[in-house]
Order: C-alpha cells, then structure tokens, then sequence
C-alpha cells in the first residue's frame, strides 16, 4: 500500500503515529489513520474514536457537496436570468 506523505506547518507539533512514526497536523488526520491503516492494531477506544472521527468527517463532505451544489445551481440561475434580460 503505497502512503502520501504528511506535511505539517513549521512550528507546529505534530501528533505522530505510534505504529509508524509518521506525523500528522492534526489528532483527527492521526484518528483517521490509525483507523485506515493500522485497525488490527487498535485499541476499542481508538476504534470507537475512529469512528467518530470517520462519522463527522463523512457530515463535513456532505455538507460540503450540498454547499456546492446550491453555488452551482445559484449561478446556473443567475446566468439564466441574465440570458433572458440581455437576450431579447
């Protein structure tokens, strides 16, 4: 399984996996990890917590394609609406 490296901001302390010392900007990147690539090795905790942080990542995606969605449809409208006042 090839891995993308982790990038964190200079100065920052990163939370670093335990299982390969790979560095993360956040606890949640770190939660999310664990869960991906390391569940065998995982606590119930650190499951119950990757659940978690799964869940609420899957609500910000949804409702970041909802917002997009309204922008795409809210500038499908205004174009239609131009075309119909400067068409004539």
């Amino acid at each position: 399984m090839s891995t993308v490296q982790s990038a964190v901001p200079p100065g920052d302390s990163p939370a670093v996996c335990q299982y390969c010392d790979e560095p993360f900007p956040t606890e949640n990147r770190l939660t999310l990890h664990k869960g991906l690539n390391h569940w065998s090795d995982l606590t119930e905790a650190e499951r119950t917590a990757f659940h978690d942080a799964r869940a609420n990542e899957r609500d910000a995606l949804n409702s970041f394609r909802l917002r997009a969605l309204a922008c795409i449809v809210a500038v499908y409208f205004v174009f239609l609406f131009l075309y119909a006042i400067y068409a004539i």
